[in-house]
């Protein structure tokens, strides 16, 4: 998968979620997560 930052977005964060339920959920039906460091972030 491939996305581009618009010029106007200090940064951006993926959140990648797996087909695999959650071992101690917060909510019901949750599924793991993971979600990246920001990316982007240029001066």
């Amino acid at each position: 998968m491939e996305f581009q930052i618009p010029d106007d977005v200090l940064y951006v964060r993926a959140m990648i979620t797996s087909s695999k339920p959650h071992p101690d959920p917060s909510f019901e039906n949750q599924f793991e997560q993971a979600w990246t460091q920001p990316i982007g972030w240029e001066t």
